[in-house]
Order: structure tokens, then C-alpha cells, then sequence
């Protein structure tokens, strides 16, 4: 298993430089945000179920739920993620997500 820090830096590479966070930060905000996040959960769980591509262009749509359990607290939600291949990897661009649960 990677060291926390090792899977946070992996996560965050998962992202395009210009990604736009939905709550308008920049993304350097928005990365020290999601790292302090994952820091505090170190035994979150998240289960991704429902997944669809559609494409729009020269991006992918990937529409799927998600499931945060992290001890007694549980978050479902409809997520979608903007892809774009960069340099021939996938890289989210954008994200939006619609809460179901809490």
C-alpha cells in the first residue's frame, strides 16, 4: 500500500492543470482543500457503481454514483467528470455533482 501523501499526489495528477473547480477556487485553493480533506479521512471508503461514458466532442462524460462512507457518516451522490486526453493520458477537466444522500 502507498504512503497517504503517495495516493493524495496521485489523485491530484488525475486532474488537467486547468481544472476548474465547481465552487469557482482556483485550483491551488482547491488542491489544499481536497489534501487537508483526505488527511482527515484516512479510513474513508468510496464506492462507484452506475458508470456511463458519453461522449461531447473531443471530451468524455463520465456519469456514475458515488458512495463516501467514512465511519458512521454516508454521502451518495451523482457525480460527472469532464475527461480530456492529455499527452495520452485522461485527465479530468471539470466535475459537477448532485447530493442524493446524507
Amino acid at each position: 500500500m502507498l504512503p497517504k501523501t503517495q495516493n493524495i499526489n496521485a489523485y491530484l495528477n488525475s486532474y488537467a492543470k486547468d481544472f476548474t473547480p465547481s465552487d469557482g477556487s482556483t485550483r491551488q485553493v482547491w488542491e489544499r482543500k481536497r489534501t487537508h480533506e483526505m488527511m482527515q479521512q484516512p479510513n474513508g471508503e468510496i464506492k462507484v457503481s452506475h458508470l456511463t461514458f458519453k461522449p461531447n466532442g473531443e471530451l468524455i462524460a463520465a456519469i456514475f454514483t458515488q458512495t463516501l462512507t467514512n465511519g458512521l457518516h454516508q454521502l451518495t451522490s451523482i457525480k460527472t467528470l469532464d475527461l480530456a486526453e492529455i499527452n495520452g493520458n485522461w485527465k479530468i477537466l471539470g466535475e459537477d455533482e448532485m447530493l442524493l444522500s446524507d
